[in-house]
């Protein structure tokens, strides 16, 4: 199994760019929708900062790997409410039919990129953005690619906005006050053997996947996960796991073992988010002469319906 390194990284919130990029063609743009703008923004502008060149011909050996909420879901909805309404053909519009499929990011970015290679969609819950960077990550260490571009996003429109009103009622009075932002977030892995300086890079660890609906027992597993990650470090002096909870507090899970949770909800992209803006930080960040080794921190993701999944990152930055 290869080492899996995060070369680069970028996220979008509500329509700003947190990391700096290039603009982007107008009319590519143009024809997606709210989703496919995210994600497309945040998956170019995290390859733009790694330096990598786009080859001249599609390269089989890097591929994209995408993990949504909701996905295209208003292109859906708006494609469904054209075709009932029509009384012609010239009633429908083509250019939303064409982003009414979850995988229009994936197909997006590889044109833009030249990604010949392994393309997955993941449209999940809360827990999506990391369980595709899991995948992502497991594709390189098996050797099935060199490079993959891991994009978590939701796009947000009226609709959505309302129907998470419906839900934050609810979920009760824990959810008061958060409110929902539309995001993109993106990370570029690369294997050990074509990484630069993989000593300065951030280092995908380990991750974790499971389904247990108690918020109680679910914390006390994920605990388990941890200490086997610590563990694993055996022998260096390495600080207790830091633990990130990405997604809003809803319920007791974690409660008092970890860090504040976000009082914002980015549905699927919020672990993705996290670690965008953490590894886009760490790059602009020389690592610290007195620091006697990398650190652990394990950003993790729940769903209220009981999804949760978990990501162990290695850097000097945390």
């Amino acid at each position: 199994m290869r080492d899996v390194f995060l070369v680069a990284a970028a996220c979008m919130s509500d329509g700003e760019p947190d990391t700096p990029g290039a603009p982007e063609d107008a009319n590519r743009l143009r024809r997606m929708d709210r989703f496919g703008r995210a994600g497309f923004l945040a998956g170019m502008r995290a390859f733009g900062a790694s330096g990598a060149a786009r080859p001249a011909e599609p390269d089989a050996r890097a591929g994209v790997a995408v993990g949504t909420r909701h996905g295209c879901r208003s292109a859906i909805t708006e494609h469904a409410a054209r075709l009932a309404a029509a009384a012609r053909v010239e009633d429908l519009a083509p250019s939303v039919f064409a982003a009414t499929v979850h995988n229009t990011v994936n197909g997006e970015l590889a044109m833009a990129l030249g990604l010949g290679g392994v393309s997955e969609t993941i449209v999940s819950g809360r827990t999506a953005g990391l369980e595709a960077l899991i995948l992502g990550a497991r594709r390189l260490a098996a050797g099935a690619a060199d490079r993959m571009l891991v994009v978590a996003a939701e796009g947000v429109d009226r609709a959505m906005r309302e129907a998470w009103e419906e839900e934050r009622s609810a979920l009760g009075p824990r959810a008061a006050g958060v409110e929902l932002v539309e995001t993109g977030a993106a990370v570029l892995l690369e294997a050990l053997e074509i990484s630069s300086k993989p000593e300065e890079r951030t280092r995908f660890f380990e991750g974790c996947l499971f389904f247990e609906p108690a918020a109680r027992r679910a914390a006390a597993r994920f605990f388990e996960w941890v200490n086997d990650v610590a563990a694993q470090k055996a022998g260096v002096a390495v600080p207790k796991v830091a633990v990130t909870l990405c997604t809003p507090d809803y319920e007791d899970f974690l409660e008092g073992q970890r860090e504040g949770a976000p009082r914002v909800e980015r549905f699927g992209a919020a672990g993705m988010f996290e670690i965008a803006r953490d590894v886009a930080r760490s790059a602009r960040a020389a690592p610290s002469p007195h620091s006697p080794s990398k650190k652990i921190r394990a950003y993790v993701t729940r769903d209220v319906t009981g999804a949760v999944a978990a990501v162990a990152l290695e850097s000097w930055c945390f």
